[in-house]
C-alpha cells in the first residue's frame, strides 16, 4: 500500500516529536498548551514550555543584541528618512499634527508633568508627594487647589520650595523674593 504525502508528513512529525529536539518540542508544546493542560510529549505542561522558551529567548537576545538593536548610524538613517517624509509629504505632516493634537487632548496632565520635570527636575512621584504633604493646598494661604498648582522655586539655585496658588506665587514674585520687603509689607498691613 502506497502512502500519500500527507501521511508521510504526519509520520515525519510524529517521529520528530520523539527525537529529543527540545526547541521543536517546546514550540509544538506551546502551540498545543494554550490552556496549560497539554504537554509537549515529555511531560512538560504549557507553563513549563513557555518558561523554558522565554528563558531561551532572553539568552538568545542577550547573545545577539547587535541583530535586534539599531546602532547609532542605523538610527540616524531612519530618523533622516522620517524627517524627509515629513518635509516633503503634506499628508504625513497632517497625520503627525493630528496625532499629536489627539494625544495632547487625551493626556493633558502628561505635558504638564513633562514641563515640571524639565524645568525644575521634579519627577511626577516627587510632585505628587509634595502635593500630598501640603494637603492638596497652597503652602502660603492654605486654600485647596482648584486649578493646577504653581511650582515655587528659588531663582538663584533652582531649589523647589513648594506648591503655591496663582495669587501667592504672583505675590512672592512681585516682592522679588525679598524677605525684608515682605516684612515691611506685613508691618504696613498691621499698622493700618
Amino acid at each position: 500500500m502506497r502512502k500519500t504525502r500527507k501521511q508521510d508528513r504526519v509520520n515525519t512529525t510524529s517521529e520528530c516529536s520523539h527525537s529529543g529536539d527540545r526547541t521543536r518540542n517546546a514550540v509544538r508544546g506551546q502551540r498545543t498548551a494554550k490552556g496549560g493542560t497539554s504537554s509537549d510529549g515529555h511531560g512538560n505542561t504549557g507553563e513549563d514550555v513557555s518558561r523554558s522558551k522565554s528563558e531561551y529567548m532572553k539568552a538568545y537576545y542577550a547573545a545577539n543584541k547587535s541583530k535586534w538593536k539599531r546602532n547609532r548610524e542605523q538610527q540616524d538613517k531612519a530618523n533622516e528618512s522620517k524627517r524627509r517624509m515629513y518635509r516633503e509629504r503634506e499628508e504625513v505632516r497632517e497625520y503627525y499634527k493630528s496625532h499629536a493634537k489627539q494625544h495632547r487632548l487625551k493626556n493633558p496632565h502628561q505635558r504638564r508633568r513633562s514641563e515640571v520635570f524639565k524645568r525644575y527636575g521634579l519627577s511626577s512621584i516627587d510632585y505628587e508627594g509634595l502635593l500630598e504633604a501640603q494637603g492638596n493646598s497652597c503652602a502660603v494661604c492654605r486654600v485647596v487647589f482648584t486649578k493646577t498648582p504653581h511650582v515655587d522655586h528659588c531663582h538663584d539655585n533652582g531649589h523647589v520650595r513648594g506648591l503655591l496658588c496663582f495669587n501667592c506665587n504672583r505675590a512672592i514674585g512681585h516682592f522679588q523674593n525679598d524677605v525684608q520687603i515682605m516684612e515691611r509689607a506685613i508691618k504696613y498691613l498691621t499698622r493700618n
